[in-house]
């Protein structure tokens, strides 16, 4: 089982195909029992996904230890590096450890890979490998957006994880060799945006017209899906699932049924050749340049 939980939605109403809003607690507790259940042991989060990490710690008992939670930093908004950015970094991670009621996590991610490319990150990073040395983090790494961003990381740091996005759509980290390089490094990879926030499960005609350019793209999809006979969720988690180099797929549900949904679409994803559909539009395959009328 690669599939992992992504909980933004426990903390905020996040994804262009999100009609529910923000999980209630109620709802958070089913998702999590039966994650338990299902063997999905990896829950990502971060400081910055609204009350998410509280919902976690509020949730998990005890009995639940087997979970790997990974969190992220805050993003610091400087022009460089200083000693208080590491205490900020240090002091919002034993608030998360705090919010989530655990001693120690599985991973600390660097949010924005652009803060750890700055004059004086070597502070940031020295205070990750002092926490991960304390026994308070397992692992310590990054989540990127491009492919640069991780090679230029993977000359400078010693990187234990890494999160980055893959889909249909976005295969940049595939067909750029990035996804072997780190995997000879022994990086752990997690795969995020596998349905590029829903976009790729929703109906090109009734999209905002900002999409326009992918439109026949994801029209000639839903036909490879129906030919196949199989449905979109299974193919988009096909894309990633057999990649030898991914050990998690990270992805975000709004309900149980949803993520039941997913356990059982990743037993049946086909393994095929999807290279035909990849894009490379980066206006399209990065969320954060969607306006926010299209979102």
């Amino acid at each position: 089982m690669k599939l992992g939980l992504g909980t933004a939605q426990f903390g905020m109403s996040y994804g262009i195909s999100n009609l529910e809003g923000r999980t209630t607690i109620e709802e958070a507790a089913r998702i999590l029992n039966l994650a338990a259940k299902k063997d999905v042991r990896v829950i990502d989060t971060a400081s910055g996904y609204g009350n998410s990490e509280e919902t976690i710690g509020r949730v998990i008992k005890s009995n639940f230890s087997d979970f790997l939670i990974v969190t992220k930093t805050p993003q610091f908004g400087v022009q460089a590096i200083s000693e208080s950015e590491g205490d900020l970094l240090e002091s919002t991670f034993r608030e998360s450890l705090t919010r989530l009621r655990r001693r120690a996590i599985y991973g600390l991610l660097v949010h924005h890979a652009s803060d750890l490319l700055l004059p004086g990150s070597d502070i940031l990073w020295d205070r990750m490998q002092q926490l991960k040395t304390s026994g308070l983090i397992q692992k310590i790494g990054v989540s990127v957006y491009h492919p640069a961003e991780a090679d230029n990381l993977m000359e400078r740091r010693n990187l234990d994880l890494i999160q980055l996005p893959l889909n249909l759509l976005d295969q940049r980290f595939l067909k750029s060799g990035c996804l072997q390089k780190l995997q000879r490094l022994g990086v752990e990879i997690h795969v995020r945006s596998v349905f590029l926030q829903g976009l790729l499960l929703m109906n090109a005609d009734e999209l905002a017209d900002y999409f326009n350019p992918v439109k026949a793209t994801l029209k000639l999809f839903q036909q490879f899906c129906h030919e196949r006979q199989v449905s979109r969720v299974e193919a988009a988690l096909g894309v990633v699932c057999h990649l030898p180099e991914v050990s998690r797929i990270i992805c975000g549900v709004n309900n149980s049924g949803h993520l039941l949904q997913l356990i059982e679409a990743e037993r049946h994803a086909p393994s095929v050749d999807f290279s035909a559909f990849a894009f490379e539009d980066i206006r399209i395959l990065i969320p954060s340049f969607w306006p926010n009328s299209a979102s």
